[in-house]
């Protein structure tokens, strides 16, 4: 996986082409004020709450990698400064 994958964000519903990967449904219990969160993060970025889910696990394992590599996550300004670690529990 390169960095360019990591800049894509998913495409909105209606540009997405079908996908026949076979799927499972997760169920999950949250927080009421978790849930709208991620309801208001889909919704002004035009995602589905999948969409939303994938991303976010995909950044989670992007992570975790780096941290198994010897490597950081951070935030990082224009200059190039790190401005926030990204810190994972183990």
């Amino acid at each position: 996986m390169n960095a360019r994958h990591l800049r894509e964000a998913p495409r909105p519903v209606a540009e997405r082409p079908f996908e026949s990967k076979p799927t499972k449904r997760l169920n999950a219990n949250l927080p009421l004020e978790t849930h709208a969160e991620i309801e208001q993060l889909a919704h002004q970025h035009n995602w589905t709450l999948t969409d939303l889910i994938r991303l976010a696990l995909h950044l989670l394992k992007v992570g975790y990698d780096a941290a198994r590599e010897g490597n950081r996550l951070a935030v990082v300004n224009k200059r190039g400064r790190v401005i926030k670690e990204v810190l994972l529990p183990n």
